[in-house]
């Protein structure tokens, strides 16, 4: 049986060599059970994925909490709206486990350039548990938007991000967890035409952290820069 994450080769099994060829779907099933032989696994303690990879998660909502700020639009929606999804899908088992277990996400649309960073702030909670957040910068905006993360945590969640055309987003996502926390993120990100992303990922605590980020060019001249930063003890 030939594992995700691995093809026949005339040498026996070898790693997918390419991002496109990876595996790609929303449903937990899809996907093989977590492995180090696995490439996107090999060099992650799997003791610490405390549950993330379940078929059933708990749901973040009430840990998520954000200031109203003019021009910026926060709001529920169910995950079954035509927009969530438009941007990425889940490439591992993980990513999946979250996204079908977070029956809403947060829609988060940047409608007027911001002088002042957005800040959304989720604070943790024990259980196993889900998130999904859907960002947009609309067309000709410029804002900064940050995700911050604290307390003890234990989170599955998935970001899509999409920036329209003409407009910059200047995207952090603090990781400052308490020790013992496992928190693994996959970001989609997709960039219109002149769009310019910039990704900090930076992480200060937790026993397990894991960001992906995922960037497609839509149109042309659109741009990225990726960043990150982590702490790491011996």
């Amino acid at each position: 049986m030939t594992q995700h994450g691995l093809t026949e080769h005339s040498h026996g099994l070898v790693p997918i060599q390419i991002r496109t060829a990876r595996p790609k779907s929303t449903s937990v099933a899809d996907f093989q059970t977590l492995s180090n032989l696995q490439d996107l696994w090999r060099y992650v303690d799997l003791s610490k994925i405390a549950g993330l990879d379940a078929d059933v998660l708990a749901e973040y909502r009430d840990q998520v909490s954000y200031r109203q700020v003019p021009g910026v639009s926060f709001s529920w929606i169910a995950s079954t709206e035509a927009i969530v999804g438009s941007v990425g899908t889940p490439e591992d088992k993980v990513s999946a486990a979250a996204w079908t277990n977070a029956s809403s996400t947060l829609l988060v649309e940047i409608n007027e350039s911001q002088s002042e960073p957005v800040v959304i702030t989720i604070t943790g909670d024990k259980d196993p548990s889900a998130l999904h957040i859907f960002l947009v910068a609309k067309k000709f905006t410029e804002a900064t938007l940050l995700v911050r993360h604290e307390g003890f945590g234990v989170l599955g969640e998935n970001i899509e991000i999409l920036i329209e055309d003409e407009a910059k987003l200047n995207f952090v996502t603090l990781q400052n967890w308490a020790a013992g926390s496992s928190h693994i993120s996959a970001h989609f990100a997709k960039l219109g035409r002149n769009a310019h992303l910039t990704h900090s990922v930076l992480s200060f605590g937790g026993d397990l952290v894991r960001v992906t980020p995922v960037v497609t060019f839509a149109e042309p001249g659109s741009e990225v820069e990726l960043n990150g930063v982590y702490f790491a003890s011996a």
